[in-house]
């Protein structure tokens, strides 16, 4: 079957997976002269003719998704009656692989994991609920970007009655929601539930529930409760064995809200850090294309000992003798011997001046400073980064009660990538209009070194934040937390 051809055009090149609905090819787009995957169905599927319809409308609505963390769908059709897609090519192998190989660390799980929630809230905000997130659906570019695959086409293959069936449908019974194995129809909470089954084997290596058969297992979360991630590996992260236990929830009211809620928690367990994603797989990537063997299981500090020991003791008196050295340097400065440290806010309110209505969700503003980074203030929503040309900027500001020495505001959002600076004034009417600013990322920091009451993060530019926005106007910025620190009182 290497040398044929799907629509005259796609040239099947390799095998690359096989599954009990269809077969994945490397293929060669002959027209534009590049490498894609095609998905060619099994001729059990292909033989009826109410899937192949249901599939057809399936893969239609799926391939308008275009997000950067969902494989893109560039065609879909039929050959000789078995109907296939057409969609990117992701040599990075898949999260399958990867676990495979062996238990991956619980940082780098959350932040594969808050990745697939982007992918799947943006799904769900287009009416589109997965129904089969698995580890085999979730791929990995050559670069190391998370993906997830076969979006809608789950729905095609899933009726009242599949789970009876045997096939593509029992071998992922293993990661369905409570409301699937009961038949009943699903929503975005059931992508939630079994994304959490998922990073319960990543973490653990193992599925939460056991049984001698799928269906056993199936059975089983409706009525049972598995050990807790870190009652089967204690090293896991408590923020994130309460992740996974919240979305793994039996009844679907006790499951975050959204993906986007998800997103926040694992977010936060993967960590604040602007040098980029904690979930780097290019060595898994590498792995499954033969670049490089396996990493071993041997451990790093038992088989180089004897050189780290020596070299870290050095390193150690080294940092000793620098740090004295800056200490007495800096013996003489005002600030020298200053702790800083968290700064209590009174309150947050929104500044909308003139063209602006003065409002922009102003009711929230208390929910970028609770402390709870699974709530939010967030701007209005609009058809562009730039407001629709309707202002030329809107601010969110905070009151440390009295004038205080800020060091620093910090500022966590749900999205990075939007553009804003920091401004101060003393009377919350009057503020100042220079101060740090730039491209903010998810988690930023503007510095400030003066004593003033009122903090306000002024915001030109927004950012497309799905889940957040609205189909036509996806442009917003949501923060979730506002954090002050400065000189200890």
């Amino acid at each position: 079957m290497g040398e044929e051809r799907l629509a005259g055009r796609y040239r099947l090149l390799s095998e690359i997976a096989r599954g009990g609905m269809a077969t994945v090819w490397r293929s060669t787009d002959e027209v534009l002269n590049r490498t894609v995957a095609a998905k060619v169905l099994h001729e059990k599927y292909a033989s009826d003719p109410t899937f192949r319809q249901r599939f057809h409308l399936e893969a239609v609505a799926a391939a308008r998704l275009s997000h950067p963390n969902i494989v893109a769908i560039f065609d879909t059709g039929e050959e000789a009656g078995v109907p296939f897609i057409v969609m990117e090519y992701l040599p990075g192998g898949t999260l399958r692989d990867l676990l495979n190989s062996g238990d991956i660390d619980p940082i780098q799980a959350a932040g594969i994991g808050a990745d697939v929630c982007s992918a799947l809230q943006y799904a769900h905000d287009a009416g589109i609920i997965h129904r089969d997130v698995k580890p085999a659906n979730i791929l990995f570019s050559e670069g190391g970007l998370t993906k997830v695959a076969d979006f809608g086409i789950a729905k095609a293959a899933f009726g009242p009655s599949d789970l009876t069936d045997t096939g593509a449908i029992l071998g992922t019974v293993r990661y369905l929601s409570p409301e699937q194995v009961q038949g009943l129809d699903p929503d975005g909470r059931a992508d939630l539930y079994s994304l959490g089954v998922v990073l319960y084997e990543a973490v653990t290596g193992k599925t939460p529930f056991t049984g001698e058969t799928d269906l056993v297992m199936a059975s089983a979360r409706v009525s049972a409760s598995p050990p807790s991630p870190r009652d089967v590996r204690p090293g896991v992260p408590r923020a994130l064995d309460q992740a996974i236990m919240r979305a793994m929830a039996p009844k679907r009211e006790q499951r975050f809200p959204d993906a986007s809620a998800f997103a926040i928690a694992l977010r936060a367990i993967a960590g604040d850090r602007d040098e980029g994603p904690p979930h780097n797989v290019s060595v898994a990537r590498a792995t499954q294309i033969g670049k490089i063997a396996p990493p071993l299981k041997t451990s790093f500090l038992r088989t180089e000992a004897t050189w780290l020991v020596p070299t870290v003791v050095i390193i150690a008196v080294a940092a000793a003798l620098v740090a004295g050295v800056v200490r007495f340097m800096d013996r003489g400065s005002p600030r020298a011997q200053e702790a800083v440290a968290r700064l209590a806010i009174s309150s947050a309110k929104t500044y909308d001046p003139p063209p602006g209505d003065g409002s922009e969700n102003d009711d929230d503003s208390e929910k970028a400073i609770d402390g709870d980074r699974t709530t939010q203030w967030k701007t209005s929503s609009y058809r562009d980064e730039q407001m629709g040309g309707l202002k030329e900027g809107v601010g969110i500001w905070i009151d440390l009660g009295e004038p205080k020495e800020l060091d620093k505001l910090k500022v966590v959002s749900i999205a990075g990538g939007w553009e804003g600076s920091l401004r101060y004034s003393d009377d919350a009417e009057t503020w100042s209009v220079e101060g740090s600013s730039g491209v903010v990322s998810e988690v930023h920091e503007f510095e400030a070194s003066s004593d003033h009451r009122y903090w306000m993060i002024w915001i030109t530019k927004l950012v497309s934040t799905p889940g957040h926005g609205t189909g036509s106007r996806p442009f917003t910025v949501a923060i979730s937390e506002m954090e002050a620190f400065g000189k200890a009182p």
